[in-house]
């Protein structure tokens, strides 16, 4: 047992320092934590958002990007911006032949082709020939059977005058590339021939804006209020409104509250409990980034002095909190300060937080050198440990050897013990008794 004692001993250094380990894992892990938190503090997309609402949602709706500006406009829907629509004449069912040639479509800037044989001048077969041509991207055909027959409808896929649908015919196998038979059947022209029937006409979006009149090919309008889109539903007037969208940063801010404070309770816990107990490390940290929230930098030109000033407070106990209340006041007094206050590439709150965590978590940071410290620490109790076992191996091996010998030793004289009995019994007269 007494050899034991150093193995032992060496076992429970073992183990400290594996505590030490783990709990330095837990502190950079609630770092990280914190320090992901951050990162939306050093990235203005999370400050400067906007928001588009619509007083009728089924007249317009509408998104905004962060290069809108707080504004409202008055929003007049006078027509919907609507696709070409193109039918043929009726057939008598889906499979019936139109006529053979070369077919040229048109709508907006895409123009194709296609050659029709006597393997696909059906219906069905000139509408596979359509959708699958390889420079079709902008009109698409399809087949319905109605009552008295089939017919073949063409839709353009974009809004607006500009995307009319124009159709041709050459090689038409009856010689005549406009007549109403055939394949020339399909020709279509904006100013000519028109054999197709419009279903639906082209026709751009119209509305005002403030009073002013505005035409677009689609019903999203984008081009008209910068950063904002506009997704025009049905023809009627609303107030369209942007406005600040702090939410995100509201967001931002609570992330960092709930990390911080989930940081100070795991330094809390290794204070108290850990391996670590009272290691300065633990304290420099807290108050550290304490000293972050509490200052601004004499260099920074801001008239926010400290973030306590945008929500930002400690509890006795050192919890952190946040109050919306008090950051929005800010945002209605000097955004573009508030925005710098947190933002700033080098004196914002994000980056002197980032500059203190990156300190400690980084790869190569201070809990990094003091893991590798520990962890050679570790390799050398291995070495030890591994020394002192076999140590402990060879004289458990000598104990081992002497105890046979001794074994040995003791049944030989039991033996001898037992002959010369033996031999003391058989002499004449004499008397033994075993157990004297």
């Amino acid at each position: 047992q007494v050899e034991q004692l150093p193995l032992q001993r060496l076992q429970q250094d073992k183990a400290e320092i594996e505590a030490q380990i783990s709990e330095f894992g837990k502190i950079k892990s609630a770092l990280s934590t914190l320090d992901t938190a951050v990162e939306k503090l050093n990235d203005k997309s999370a400050f400067d958002a906007f928001l588009a609402n619509s007083g009728d949602d089924d007249v317009f709706t509408a998104t905004a990007t962060s290069e809108a500006s707080e504004t409202n406009h008055s929003i007049n829907v006078l027509s919907l911006a609507q696709s070409h629509r193109l039918a043929s004449g009726v057939f008598a069912s889906d499979e019936a032949q139109v006529g053979e040639g070369s077919l040229f479509i048109s709508s907006g800037t895409n123009n194709f082709s296609i050659d029709i044989t006597s393997d696909n001048d059906s219906l069905t077969g000139l509408r596979d020939a359509i959708n699958t041509a390889e420079d079709n991207k902008s009109v698409r055909a399809s087949v319905i059977n109605v009552d008295g027959g089939s017919r073949l409808i063409l839709t353009a896929l974009n809004t607006g005058l500009a995307n009319s649908i124009e159709i041709s015919v050459t090689d038409d196998a009856d010689g005549n590339d406009t007549d109403a038979s055939g394949l020339s059947s399909l020709v279509y022209q904006a100013v000519g021939v028109q054999n197709l029937t419009e279903v639906d006409a082209a026709q751009d979006a119209s509305l005002t804006v403030d009073g002013f009149a505005v035409q677009s090919d689609s019903n999203f309008v984008s081009d008209v209020i910068g950063g904002v889109t506009i997704n025009l539903n049905q023809v009627g007037t609303a107030e369209l409104t942007v406005e600040r969208d702090i939410d995100h940063a509201l967001s931002a801010m609570d992330g960092i509250v709930s990390a911080f404070n989930t940081l100070a309770g795991t330094l809390d816990e290794v204070r108290l409990q850990g391996a670590l107990g009272s290691d300065s490390m633990l304290y420099g940290i807290q108050d550290q980034l304490r000293a972050v929230f509490s200052s601004v930098p004499s260099t920074f030109d801001t008239k926010i002095n400290q973030s306590f000033t945008v929500g930002f407070d400690f509890s006795r106990e050192g919890t952190l909190s946040f109050d919306a209340e008090d950051f929005k006041a800010q945002v209605s007094e000097d955004f573009t300060d508030l925005m710098n206050f947190f933002t700033d590439a080098t004196h914002g709150l994000g980056a002197r937080l980032t500059q203190v965590l990156d300190t400690y978590a980084q790869v190569g940071g201070i809990i990094d050198s003091r893991t590798d410290g520990l962890q050679s620490q570790s390799r050398t109790v291995d070495d030890r440990i591994e020394a002192l076992n076999i140590r402990l191996g060879s004289i458990e091996e000598r104990y081992r050897q002497q105890f046979s010998a001794m074994d040995a030793l003791v049944g030989n004289l039991n033996s001898t013990g037992t002959y010369l009995a033996q031999q003391l019994a058989n002499l004449p007269g004499a008397t033994f008794n075993s157990g004297s």
